[in-house]
């Protein structure tokens, strides 16, 4: 009898229990990547809008320094004017 179960035992966990483990294992990994991918793209929309908004705010604050002093933008020193490309 026991020359027949250990075999059978074998069988049984080699070719259902591990491969339904792998299987498992897989899908649990597949549901964490979208997860993460759904986060992150979220994120990165976020951080997107965060970034029209500052460069609204820095439009608007250009163009309140050229109503207020015309010449700012003449007046910075050269490497700032390298730096910031203007």
């Amino acid at each position: 009898m026991e020359e027949i179960l250990v075999p059978l035992f074998a069988m049984i966990i080699l070719f259902i229990v591990c491969p339904g483990m792998v299987m498992w294992f897989a899908e649990r990994r597949r549901r964490e990547r979208m997860q993460i991918d759904s986060t992150t793209g979220k994120a990165d929309q976020q951080l997107v809008a965060l970034a029209h908004k500052l460069e609204r705010r820095v439009q608007a604050l250009e163009s309140i320094l050229d109503s207020e002093l015309p010449g700012w933008r003449r007046d910075m020193p050269a490497s700032s004017q390298e730096k910031y490309n203007v």
